[in-house]
């Protein structure tokens, strides 16, 4: 199970992975270090779509992490909600 925190451990916030037994905390991302993360969807292939204060990140199965923000298209950096489509397509909301 995934999840955002919007604050972790007097920090900016970031991402948790919960295995069932014990918590990873990702905080080896300076993508998503210390920047709340206020909506994760999974896609097709199990790889997180974070919507954070940055933009948009998304975490690939290799470990490589892309963001994509204002410069990218996007409205706003700031992204409130995520969805993923059954056909692959990524929604995401802005205020």
């Amino acid at each position: 199970m995934w999840a955002g925190f919007a604050a972790l451990y007097d920090e900016g916030g970031g991402v948790g992975l919960f295995d069932g037994k014990s918590w990873r905390i990702f905080t080896d991302f300076s993508e998503i270090s210390n920047v709340p993360v206020y909506d994760i969807a999974l896609d097709m292939d199990w790889q997180p779509w974070l919507a954070t204060q940055r933009g948009l990140v998304h975490i690939k199965n290799d470990g490589t992490v892309e963001v994509y923000t204002s410069e990218d298209g996007l409205p706003i950096d700031v992204i409130h909600s995520v969805f993923v489509t059954g056909d692959g397509r990524i929604w995401v909301g802005t205020s």
